[in-house]
């Protein structure tokens, strides 16, 4: 009797079309009695094409929906290649809004007359299967495509164009000391779509062609612009025929709508709510197309929801300030909206702000550096630029603001004023008198335009007068 042995299958399911591409899914499962055991749960994946109708005229755009049906198998990744005749059919758009692909590893785009595609089913941050189980197939994508003129007889639009589809089943299969791979084929169908071409033999009404946020879409931007694209150039579009409103209402958003070459763009005048349902109408009785003054076929209705979080950065703080003493240098700023807390940013002259020059100042408006207890030196000149934050992330940097843990006139740093601060009192009048500015020590920019002690990136008459006082201060004594 064999031993029992515990095994982990990780499934992917790969359709191979044309050149070949992938369809694949994990299965946990246990108890096998052979390597050569056949997976459970693999009934069979089935991938079609469905349809409104199945006859077009030229003009007429098809809405294909790519559908997958997977039973009980559990898929990770699906992919493949899709076919349609190019002299036929022009390819217009794709819409995933409402697919059960979560991750796209190769976004679907049209080349040559085909349409490629590769996803998956895991989360940015979660790895995760899909099956349908008893439920109904589910949609991977929809495709627009539009009949070209003077195209009649049947079209097709398949995957690959031999059908030649295949799936693989992969499984790694530990007992304790080795492991390896098993194929199993899971893939059962693939299903074209045919469609019949005919002349059009009375004008056609007006259509909607394509329409952004896609019908049932969920997790849409609050900013979010409404687009409907029309069959044909039509008239009669503006906000009282084309619209917005709450689902749970019919109070019109206000919104501008620019119509031009054939699409509708609808633009709220402010941000959306959020987590909200909302419905865009566009009303048949007023829409015509400007050839045979033909009414829009029907009222075209579609409904979205707006995503549960859609955070904003706040704006930078402003009136920032930095006052220093003898032995700290205070940063006030004015708090900006939004805000959940701030962060201080400080640097020496000549230097960047660093991620390790950056103080989390909470939910205030203040922030005391201390000589000898923070990050700032006695004497040195910093400057000071505050950051605003919240969960959407950090506000730009502030205007920056300048000020030293100095007492003022201590020219040579020692933590004093004395005979030889007095002396360089003498210098600095003596040179500004004779315009040699340049030689001066950056601490004699000891006053700011107002006459404030505190310095302000220059030297000028009002650190003149500053010296003169401390010069005559000192000689008094």
């Amino acid at each position: 009797m064999q031993k029992f042995i515990k095994k982990i299958l990780s499934v992917t399911l790969i359709v191979v079309i044309a050149i070949a591409a992938a369809i694949g899914g994990w299965f946990l499962y246990r108890n096998f009695f052979s390597r050569a055991s056949t997976p459970v749960g693999t009934e069979g994946t089935t991938l079609s094409l469905e349809s409104s109708k199945d006859e077009y005229h030229p003009g007429e755009t098809i809405t294909v929906d790519v559908k997958i049906d997977t039973q009980s198998t559990e898929i990770a990744t699906v992919g493949g290649e899709i076919g349609y005749p190019e002299d036929k059919l022009e390819f217009k758009s794709v819409n995933t809004d409402n697919s059960k692909i979560k991750l796209w590893l190769d976004e679907p785009k049209a080349e040559n007359g085909k349409i490629t595609f590769l996803g998956s089913t895991n989360e940015a941050t979660e790895r995760k299967t899909y099956t349908t189980g008893d439920s109904d197939p589910a949609s991977l994508m929809q495709i627009n495509l539009t009949v070209k003129a003077g195209v009649t007889g049947d079209v097709t639009v398949s995957f690959g164009q031999e059908n030649n589809a295949t799936a693989v089943f992969t499984a790694d299969i530990y007992d304790g000391e080795a492991s390896e791979k098993i194929v199993h084929n899971v893939l059962i169908e693939t299903k074209e779509k045919t469609y019949t071409i005919t002349e059009q033999t009375e004008p056609l009404a007006p259509t909607v062609t394509d329409f952004t946020p896609a019908n049932n879409a969920t997790d849409v931007a609050i900013d979010t612009t409404v687009v409907a694209t029309f069959s044909e150039e039509v008239t009669g579009v503006d906000n009282t025929s084309f619209y917005l409103t709450e689902t749970s209402n019919t109070d019109k958003i206000t919104a501008a709508v620019v119509y031009e070459n054939k699409i509708a763009t609808l633009t709220p005048a402010a941000k959306l709510k959020k987590d909200t349902d909302y419905t865009a109408t566009i009303l048949a009785d007023k829409v015509k197309d400007v050839n045979d003054n033909l009414n829009l076929a029907e009222n075209y209705v579609s409904s979205f929801k707006t995503a549960i979080e859609q955070g904003e950065k706040p704006l930078a703080p402003t009136n920032v300030k930095a006052e220093g003493t003898d032995n700290n240098i205070k940063v006030t700023w004015t708090k900006s909206d939004n805000a959940s807390g701030y962060k201080v940013l400080y640097r020496l002259a000549g230097s960047e702000y660093a991620d390790d020059t950056k103080i989390d100042a909470g939910d205030v408006a203040e922030h005391i550096f201390n000589v000898d207890e923070d990050q700032i030196d006695y004497g040195n000149k910093y400057y000071f630029a505050v950051v605003a934050y919240n969960d959407a992330g950090d506000s730009p940097k502030s205007e920056e603001d300048s000020a030293r843990a100095l007492i003022n006139g201590d020219l040579d740093t020692d933590k004093d004023v004395d005979l030889a601060d007095h002396q360089k009192f003498a210098w600095c009048i003596a040179d500004f008198n004779k315009n040699s500015l340049t030689d001066l020590n950056d601490l004699a920019d000891m006053a700011d335009d107002e006459g404030k002690a505190k310095p302000d990136g220059d030297i000028d008459i009002y650190d003149l007068r500053m010296w003169i006082s401390f010069y005559i201060d000192w000689t008094a004594v």
